[in-house]
């Protein structure tokens, strides 16, 4: 079973920044603190919105991050697949060197 990948998405600073120009077009000022004239100003459409763009950035960094662990795990698979090929190459040469050998030990023995 493989272990869960927990990734904890970031926003950038961009990012960051076009959610306060966002919020602040939106009629939200001060990290959210909303005051009786602009609480009557915000549209329940603008905020939904606001919560579908921020949901949209959060997916898009999600999936950059997961990208980021797929492309790690893809060149861990090429590694793997090498050193697989590499060992199999070897065993082979083992394998039917051992066997010639002991094929010709066991002739040259049955000639004495």
């Amino acid at each position: 079973m493989r272990p869960a990948l927990h990734v904890t998405p970031t926003v950038t600073t961009d990012l960051r920044t076009d959610l306060r120009r966002q919020i602040e077009e939106n009629g939200v000022s001060d990290g959210g603190n909303i005051d009786a004239q602009q609480s009557s100003d915000v549209k329940l459409g603008s905020t939904d919105k606001l919560l579908t763009d921020i949901r949209d950035l959060l997916t898009v960094t999600f999936q950059q991050a997961s990208d980021d662990g797929d492309m790690r795990r893809n060149d861990w698979m090429l590694a793997a697949a090498v050193i697989d090929r590499i060992l199999f190459i070897l065993f082979s040469i083992f394998f039917v060197g051992g066997t010639a050998v002991f094929i010709s030990l066991f002739a040259f023995a049955a000639r004495a």
